[in-house]
């Protein structure tokens, strides 16, 4: 509508569809700004909902399977034995006796060693340091010493040389007294010994050891003929 200046200068003022505009373009600004601010806000939950959800694969809980073993073995329980080893004998005083040749007959040599102050039996043989009827000559620091016999008589014991083996009765040369040195039996020659059985047994001195008397000692090797 036109109103009319007292001074006649005609003024134009804002028609109705101006303002129907303005207000239009404030819904949409307003509307933009909303729009904006929601999703602003659905970001931001977001996020913060992805802080506060529990991680599934640091809270959950994965059950190993349980093995059974068997218990430890126990020492205790179920001892382990060990193999007994046999008792050790003492060294025998036994001479070496090789088996016989052939089925009956008699043994051929045997080996002993007779150490000071000791008696030997060479039908055993055996030593002692004990007399008796067994016993066929004494030996002490390097020399023998022939017994009595219950006749009264001494034991025959004599020198034969090797190479008159086994004929001790014709080609000895028999003791004359008590007692006789062994280093009088040479290299090549044995001794005769008839023992308590009548029996001769021929002793070949092996090694004599008299450079201390007190700790004398000799090995003899003992052969028993089978036809003296």
């Amino acid at each position: 509508m036109a109103s009319s200046d007292p001074g006649g200068s005609p003024s134009v003022g804002p028609g109705p569809g101006a303002g129907q505009r303005f207000r239009d373009y404030l819904a949409i600004i307003i509307a933009a700004v909303v729009g904006v601010a929601g999703i602003i806000a659905t970001v931001m939950y977001a996020n913060r909902g992805g802080e506060d959800k529990p991680d599934d694969r640091g809270s959950s809980t994965v059950s190993s399977p349980t093995i059974s073993l068997p218990p430890p073995h126990s020492s205790s329980s179920s001892p382990v034995e060990s193999p007994t080893s046999p008792p050790t004998s003492p060294p025998s005083t036994k001479p070496t006796t090789p088996s016989s040749s052939k089925a009956g007959e008699e043994v051929k040599y045997s080996t002993i060693e007779v150490p000071q102050q000791h008696y030997l039996d060479v039908r055993e043989p055996a030593i002692g340091v004990q007399p008796g009827a067994d016993k066929d000559f004494l030996f002490y620091g390097g020399w023998i010493q022939r017994p009595r016999m219950d006749t009264g008589e001494w034991a025959a014991i004599g020198i034969i040389n090797d190479t008159d083996i086994p004929r001790c009765v014709t080609r000895s040369a028999q003791m004359a007294g008590e007692t006789m040195s062994l280093t009088q039996v040479r290299n090549g020659q044995s001794i005769c010994v008839l023992d308590e059985s009548g029996k001769w047994a021929i002793l070949k001195i092996l090694h004599l050891d008299v450079e201390v008397p007190a700790a004398s000692s000799v090995k003899f090797r003992i052969t028993f003929p089978v036809d003296p």
